[in-house]
């Protein structure tokens, strides 16, 4: 197969597939090996003359030849590795092994066959290859490309895990290369081929010529004598002489492969052309691969260096072209590798494409006996007489040999190094073949004889401890072994692919759909790049969000599917408890780790503090046990006296020289002469005496030495227990910090808000009104959504400013972080230029600028989305360590408005009554009169006091919902009341103004916060083209979609505060703003987000908020939500809480939003198909009315009375359950009488296998089309203790059935005159028309071509702009029919279309015009169309009249002509406009299409 057919194979999108980046990054190291050669001026060929001997190879045994083998070659030699063995994923995790970290995978190739027999039934390949030659030939065969991912040995941890097994790889790659006489490099089986003539060809090479060729024609091969090719002194460069001297012939014998007889491949054009290019590059190839099979380099060749810089271009502009280049290769260096393999099994030599690799496991194996034995018969020559010491085992042997070369390498780095306990180092080799099983046995004891005391960070953490080394393997309980066992099992998953609806899941797609799961598991192997666990995506459970579901899994892979966010497919890799141990101890515990991550790490650090602490406790007391047992038969035994010796020496030589040392006799306890004296006088013979006195002495100093010693042991246990428990508090004052220090949750502060807005008449954010969110000392960019995350948390936690800097930033501004402290996730886009090549290679901008134009086309901009974490200034030291700056920040940013909350909706009564109120608390005798317009008012308890004074009864009054005792007399009747109640004994205070008090400090004046609102309003409407309106009439702002008008209301509030009113009316301007954005000609939010249309409608209300939130606190001002949202708040919660991946949603939505009023503010063009091509794709198979049963179903659940509805389906057994909203799908969230569990029980009893629980409403609501239902069974139905009672069945098999469509009897793409592409649709019974798409519906058009779902997907699409014309019937084009308008179509007679006779392809109309007949080409979509137009003839005549229009109007002319003359005579004058006319309306018919 070409590269053209691939091409055809390949997949119609524009993203490249995983096959093309393979192919891409295959074409890339070509380039860069030829252009190192061109530079190198040939002399060092492809590898830099680095050569192996062997054909690469995969570790199970089987060889790489043509282009995997120059690949992995190159690979090998240009990377530095030792051998050319590769290794997938599995394959090294099945050695023990893993894939170092960051190391990248290369591709490796193989051809598959998609197989169809004769009826059209798939085949696989393998049962294709069973079928005789006749019956293959009757089935239709289609290969493609399939590519691996694998990695060289030296890339894996292969050398640690399993050292014999490595280095016996490399020791079958030896070989000593063989030289003639005159020192140039010899090769036995090409001299002998060369010799016997057992070539496909004659092939001469023992007499002069001046250069290597291979004759077509002939079928003839010569090749210059190896002595013409010593054109060398250097010994070095002889060798390699000889060496080109077979590359030469190497060369032509892979041209000649292409003979006609053979492979049939060889070009017919001449020498410089492109074919023969190719044809040179595919020898340079074989020749190379057959090379450094053989164990040398070849140069290319000078001739081929003029073909250089066209491999170059062709490589570069056409990757694929690889693909021909590499089949060629694979035939040729196959055929040429047979031939030389008849050559080495002649000579007793090993065939290569047998290669190196076979029976090593056997010989590892017997290697492994004969060193036992070997060690075994040198343990009987060094212990003739069998005695107690044994001889080391090969696994002892080859454990202390290990550990002693490792740490005796100053320099070494080998990961066994970081081992820092004996549990840890028996997990370290439990995978190893040699060690595997014996380490599980041996003890701690014999383990650290044998060389594990010499690991550094083991002694450092006391494991060598002379107690622990003697009584180490009491732990080793069969307990302990069962965890290990434990320790292996694949009981987590590291999720390494999440393909999102934007990504190509065609293939994934279609094995869904046709259930093979064993297919989905191995195309999931193909997309894993064996790379190290990531931590923070490694978890318990392969399905953890909401509509997750595993589709299979088997020991190694899972493939989990979700349906809720548009399609997605988690491909996950299974892991074990020990390698995520194994990461935390290589790489430790990652800041961004998952929970399960941590709860791992938290019981390794647990054990590590218990361990020690446990065995220190055990094994110091029988560490005083067995030394005093051994030092009471050291007292038994008869040689007491001279050991008792030995120790009192070693004791003496413990005290400093200076210390005088006290004489026997001086002490009456260790005098045995005076003790003998004082026996003696008891009447006991003197030299019985002196025996006795001698013993006593004895006794008494062995009993004072082990007072002494247990005393020492005792202080030591007591030393250690204290820095054990020291070590335990540290550990658990770590663990304390790690669970303080985590990072808030973006959706636990939008809960916090929501619930803060209900008690707070709708403030969400911003309350204080802060200073908008800003970093400390540096400039960057915030997204609307990091704004509101940093404004919440501030609120929150009651941050005085909205000042955050990072944790590094604060640290180098000597205000660091203080412990303990939660941080904040920030959202960042970094914007890279990713090597499309090679995915692990990014640059900055900068360095992608500072790139020649030619290295630029290897980059692409890539967008990788992290996630930082930032600190609130209150969160830091700087109010300490710069007390002065911190109040400056304080003052300038901090807190600008009190009370906000309190004012809102608050009336002028309740002011004054609040005023009234206060002053009273502070003067309790005084009657407070407040004068409102023409009448003083008293409140409360003294309204009733001078009402019998004045005469004025008191009435009750309703004030906010208090009733109020009042009292009100005129203003002129002040000087008659005022003596009155004073003479009564009243104290009196007159208040003729409740002045209002200040909102804050420094606030906006109200009328720059409406100005700013309503320049923002006019400048989004003028630069959208939407109509703006400023009515003087007090309302809501609004946008009205049909309209296509922004409505801003001119009047404010005269009631309350200013202040207040200004702030409430800018939110609801900005609201209405943010609503222009979400249209479906602009941004287009809804139906993206597989909601129902209510749920739709209500998250546009809640982006609406947030954006218009942020516009309000960018101004330092407080953001609140309208009437109706505050309606929507638990609606809001309760989504939020149930499913956390909305925030992506909104995320998105918002920054979007924003990000399109910024620049349509500052008049900034806005590309929003662009834009909304990076969005989901809208469901455009269904529409809203697909989905009314749902909707309707979804409105009857009732908390109140505890009903559900039940969709039963019997054949599948099936149940799916809508429970009330608000009843929430978590299993330990339960409703009283709607217990999940129960509703399961009540089911099973009817037969029911599998139930699904759902919200009525939201984005966990069944959302299912109507075509659902068809067959279910529908009931409200009520839970009675463990069984279902149905209330009402309900009959929905009416909406169920599909509904009728409008059949559309043609419906294409097609292109106007401008090029620009339409639907073209033709409903029966209807005139045809056209309407132009939306972006992503075109390429959802014509991404579907050639596959199973094109039929159903341009139905869709044909039935959704139907109804699109029938709503807007101005979106109708008339593209198909020419516009004719003022062409006289009387003047043209026999109008046909057809082919030219002379050249068939070239179609024409012909046509008679005023009697003369006419013929001109036509355009191809002038010929299309005419199988379109809903009347041919007519059609006709129209492409006629277009096309011959010069002549049509040179005919007007001339029956104008006597007329313009006449004209001329008597009015001259208007002899030019009426020309000018004339040619103008000619102009106005050049076929352009209405």
């Amino acid at each position: 197969m070409d590269f053209e057919e691939l091409n055809k194979a390949a997949p119609q999108g524009n993203e490249p597939t995983r096959i093309d980046r393979a192919l891409e990054r295959f074409a890339n190291m070509m380039i860069e090996r030829l252009e190192a050669s061109k530079e190198k001026n040939w002399e060092q060929g492809w590898t830099s003359g680095t050569t192996l001997m062997g054909l690469p190879q995969n570790i199970k045994g089987w060889t790489y030849v043509g282009g995997n083998a120059f690949l992995l070659q190159m690979h090998t030699m240009t990377k530095g590795y030792h051998v050319p063995v590769y290794m997938t994923a599995k394959q090294a995790r099945e050695n023990g092994a893993l894939i170092k970290k960051g190391e990248p995978s290369v591709p490796v190739f193989k051809w598959g066959l998609n197989v169809k027999d004769e009826n059209g039934k798939r085949l696989s390949e393998e049962n294709f290859l069973l079928l005789s030659k006749d019956e293959q030939e009757k089935c239709q065969v289609r290969p493609y490309l399939k590519v691996y991912n694998e990695w060289n040995i030296d890339q894996t941890t292969l050398e640690e895990v399993n050292k014999k097994k490595y280095d016996t790889i490399l020791s079958r790659f030896k070989t000593v290369p063989q030289k003639d006489d005159a020192g140039m490099y010899k090769n036995a089986a090409l001299d002998r081929m060369f010799e016997k003539q057992e070539w496909l060809c004659p092939i001469q090479v023992n007499l002069e010529t001046p250069g290597a060729s291979y004759n077509k024609s002939r079928d003839f091969i010569k090749v210059p004598k190896k002595t013409q090719f010593n054109i060398h002194e250097d010994i070095e460069e002889i060798f390699k002489d000889g060496q080109e001297f077979y590359s030469s012939a190497l060369h032509e014998m892979a041209h000649s492969t292409g003979h006609p007889s053979r492979l049939d491949r060889l070009p017919q054009a001449s020498f410089g052309s492109e074919e023969y290019a190719k044809e040179e590059l595919v020898a340079e190839t074989t020749a190379f691969v057959i090379g450094n099979a053989l164990g040398f380099s070849s140069r290319i060749s000078e001739n081929n260096a003029a073909y250089v810089d066209n491999w170059i271009k062709t490589l570069r502009e056409q990757p694929k072209f690889i693909v021909t280049i590499m089949s060629d290769v694979n035939k040729a260096s196959r055929m040429i590798l047979e031939e030389i393999d008849k050559q080495k099994i002649a000579l007793g030599e090993k065939a290569l494409l047998e290669g190196n690799l076979d029976g090593i496991d056997e010989q590892i194996k017997n290697d492994k006996q004969l060193e036992e034995m070997k060690q075994q018969k040198e343990q009987n020559v060094e212990t003739p007489d069998n005695s107690k010491e044994k001889s080391l085992s090969s696994a002892e042997a080859y454990f202390s040999s290990l550990i002693k070369n490792i740490t005796s390498d100053k320099e070494s780095e080998h990961t066994v190094l970081a081992v820092e306990s004996l549990p840890e180092l028996r997990a370290y080799f439990q995978d190893n073949e040699v060690l595997g099983s014996w380490i599980d046995d041996v003890s701690d004891e014999k383990l650290l004889s044998l060389g594990a005391n010499l690991l550094p960070k083991l002694h450092a953490h006391g494991e060598v401890n002379e107690t622990i080394k003697q009584n180490g393997n009491m732990n080793d309980s069969d307990e302990s072994k069962g965890m290990k066992d434990d320790s292996q099992k694949r009981d987590y998953y590291f999720s390494y692919q999440y393909l999102q609806s934007t990504d190509s899941t065609d293939e994934f797609d279609r094995l869904t759909k046709l259930e093979k799961w064993e297919d989905l598991l191995v195309l999931a192997e193909q997309y894993d790049q064996g790379d190290a666990l990531l931590q923070k995506d490694t978890f318990k459970n392969a399905a953890r969000q909401h509509g997750d579901d595993l589709l299979v899994e088997n020991d190694h892979y899972a493939i989990v599917y979700n349906n809720t966010v548009g399609g997605t497919y988690e491909l996950l890799r299974r892991v074990s408890v020990q390698d995520i141990q194994l990461s935390i101890e290589r790489y430790g515990l990652e800041s961004d780790a998952s929970q399960d991550v941590k709860n791992i790490a938290n019981t390794m650090e647990s054990q590590e503090v218990e361990q020690p602490i446990r065995n220190g406790k055990v094994d110091a007391q029988q560490s005083l046990s067995a030394e005093t047992k051994k030092e009471e038969e050291a007292f038994l035994d008869a040689d007491v006296k001279s050991q008792m010796e030995a120790e009192l020496d070693a004791i003496d030589q413990n005290f400093p020289e200076d210390h005088p040392i006290p004489h026997e006799d001086s002490d009456i306890t260790t005098d045995v002469a005076g003790k003998a004296e004082q026996i003696a006088a008891t009447g006991v013979p003197m030299h019985e005496a002196e025996k006795e006195a001698k013993a006593i002495i004895d006794d008494e100093k062995h009993s004072n030495y082990h007072e002494e010693k247990s005393h020492m042991i005792k202080q030591e246990e007591e030393n250690k227990q204290q820095e054990m428990t020291s070590i335990a508090n540290e550990n658990a004052a770590k663990k304390e910090k790690k669970s303080e220090a985590h990072p808030a949750s973006h959706a636990d502060l939008l809960l916090a808000a929501l619930e803060r807005a209900k008690n707070h008449d709708g403030v969400w954010m911003n309350e204080k009104g802060k200073e908008n969110a800003a970093f400390l000392d540096s400039f960057k960019p915030i997204t609307a959504f990091n704004n509101i995350m940093m404004n919440l948390q501030s609120d929150l936690e009651g941050f005085k400013t909205n000042l955050y800097s990072s944790y590094n930033k604060a640290k180098e501004n000597d205000m660091p972080v203080m412990r303990g402290q939660t941080s904040l996730p920030f959202n960042w886009t970094k914007w890279e230029y990713q090597n499309v090549a090679d995915h692990t290679d990014t640059i900055s901008r900068e360095e992608y600028n500072s790139l020649p134009d030619m290295e630029k086309t290897n980059y692409a901009i890539h967008a990788n989305r992290q996630r930082h974490h930032v600190y609130n200034i209150d969160q830091t030291i700087l109010s300490s360590s710069d007390a002065q700056r911190y109040s400056s920040l304080i003052k300038e940013k901090g807190q600008q408005i009190e009370n906000f909350a309190s004012k809102l909706g608050t009336s002028s009564e309740q002011k004054t009554l609040q005023y009234v109120r206060l002053h009273e608390v502070k003067n309790p005798e005084t009657v407070i009169m407040v004068k409102k317009d023409n009448f003083y008012e008293v409140f409360g308890e003294k309204a009733k006091v001078i009402s019998p004074i004045i005469g004025i009864a008191s009435t009750e009054k309703d004030i906010a919902g208090e009733r109020v005792a009042h009292l009100s007399f005129p203003s002129y009747a002040l000087d008659t009341v005022l003596p009155k109640v004073i003479r009564a004994g009243n104290r009196v205070a007159i208040c003729d103004t409740v002045h209002e008090p200040k909102l804050g400090k420094q606030v906006i004046p109200a009328t720059s916060i409406l100005s700013k609102a309503y320049q923002t309003a006019e400048n989004v409407a003028k630069s959208s083209g939407i109509k703006y309106e400023r009515v003087m009439v007090l309302q809501d702002a609004k946008f009205d979609n049909k309209a296509n008008t922004l409505t801003i209301s001119g009047m404010s509030k005269k009631d309350g505060n200013e202040h207040v009113n200004a702030i409430m009316k800018a939110n609801d301007i900005y609201r209405a703003v943010v609503a222009t954005t979400g249209v479906e000609s602009r941004l287009d939010r809804s139906g993206r987000n597989n909601f129902l249309p209510d749920d739709d409608a209500k998250h546009e209300m809640l982006v609406r908020e947030l954006t218009a939130g942020v516009m309000m606190a960018r101004q330092g001002l407080p953001a609140t939500f309208s009437q109706d949202s505050q309606k929507l708040i638990p609606y809001w919660e309760r989504e939020l809480r149930e499913n956390r991946n909305l925030m992506g949603i909104i995320e998105r939505d918002v920054n979007l939003a924003l990000e399109t009023i910024d620049n349509l503010a500052e008049k900034r063009k806005v590309n929003y198909e662009a834009i909304r091509g990076q969005l989901p794709s809208k469901d455009v198979l269904s529409s809203g009315k697909d989905y009314s049963i749902s909707a309707d179903l979804n409105r009857l659940p009732s908390m109140e009375s505890k009903e559900m509805v039940v969709v039963l389906d019997r054949k599948q057994k099936t149940a799916d359950i809508i429970l009330p909203a608000g009843a929430s799908l978590l299993v330990n969230n339960e409703v009283p009488g709607m217990n999940k569990t129960r509703i399961g029980i009540a089911l099973k009893k009817e037969g029911v296998k599998m139930v699904s629980f759902y919200n009525a409403g939201g984005s966990l609501a069944l959302k299912e089309p109507n075509s659902y239902y068809k067959d279910k069974e529908v009931t409200v139905s009520k839970l009675k203790q463990f069984t279902l009672l149905p209330l009402q069945t309900l009959d929905v098999a009416s909406q169920a059935q599909e509904k009728k469509e409008t059949k559309i009897e043609k419906f294409q793409a097609i292109q106007d005159s401008e090029g620009k592409y339409a639907f073209f649709i033709k409903p029966e019974n209807e005139k045809s028309f056209s309407i132009y798409p939306m972006k992503e519906h075109l390429n959802a058009y014509f991404n579907v071509m050639g596959k199973d779902n094109k039929l159903q997907m341009h139905k869709a699409l044909a039935q959704k702009y139907y109804d699109m014309a029938y709503r807007y019937p101005d979106a109708k084009q008339q593209l198909i029919m020419p516009n004719t308008e003022g062409i006289d179509m009387s003047r043209l007679e026999k109008v046909r279309i057809c082919a030219d006779k002379n050249d068939p392809k070239t179609k024409v109309v012909i046509a008679t015009v005023d009697g003369e007949r006419m013929q001109k080409p036509i355009s191809k979509q002038q010929w299309y169309n005419l199988w379109l137009a809903d009347d041919m003839d007519a059609y006709k005549r129209a492409v006629a009249a277009i096309t011959f229009i010069p002549r049509i109007n040179q005919s007007v002319q001339a029956s104008l002509q006597p007329a313009q003359e006449r004209e001329a005579r008597t009015a001259a004058p208007q002899e030019t406009p009426q020309k000018e006319e004339v040619q103008q309306e000619a102009k106005t018919h050049r076929g352009f299409h209405r």
